[in-house]
């Protein structure tokens, strides 16, 4: 199972995602709610880092309810919630993922989980950076007006 957190850190988006299908196949032979929410999070994290972006957020939308329904795994609640929102910023929902590393931030803050909350910082720089990136595209495809009174476009 941590195969493919190993598989993160190397880089190696093939054997993580090889591994984490194995241990969700492992997770259902056993059973546990515990195991399942393991297996299928390190599953969405390999799936993000695959670019299969909207797998990941379906997979991670559903671990975090599995995991909150269960009361089970909550210690990495803030950990997970920040890989969502990386999924979402990839995605392209800036104000969903702004929501969703908020709530990492804050869930981390409460539990104490440091680490956890560093990645939620990260996480959080990261949407605020994608954000403005995007208004920045945005506004450079927008047709260019000039300011009342002017006719000319600007020098370039």
């Amino acid at each position: 199972m941590w195969l493919a957190d190993l598989a993160f850190f190397a880089g190696d988006q093939d054997v993580g995602l090889a591994a984490a299908q194995r241990s969700v196949e492992l997770a259902e032979k056993f059973g546990s709610p515990f195991s399942r929410i393991g297996a299928d999070w390190r599953l969405g994290v390999a799936l993000f880092l695959n670019g299969q972006v909207n797998e990941a957020r379906e997979t991670l939308e559903h671990t975090l309810a599995l995991m909150r329904q269960c009361g089970t795994g909550l210690e990495v609640e803030a950990r997970l919630l920040a890989w969502l929102a990386e999924a979402v910023i990839a995605g392209g929902d800036v104000a969903r993922a702004r929501q969703l590393a908020d709530e990492a931030l804050a869930v981390a803050d409460r539990t104490g989980a440091v680490l956890d909350g560093i990645f939620a910082r990260r996480t959080l720089a990261r949407v605020l950076l994608g954000g403005r990136a995007r208004r920045r595209r945005a506004r450079s495809r927008r047709p260019w007006t000039a300011p009342s009174g002017s006719s000319s476009r600007p020098a370039r």
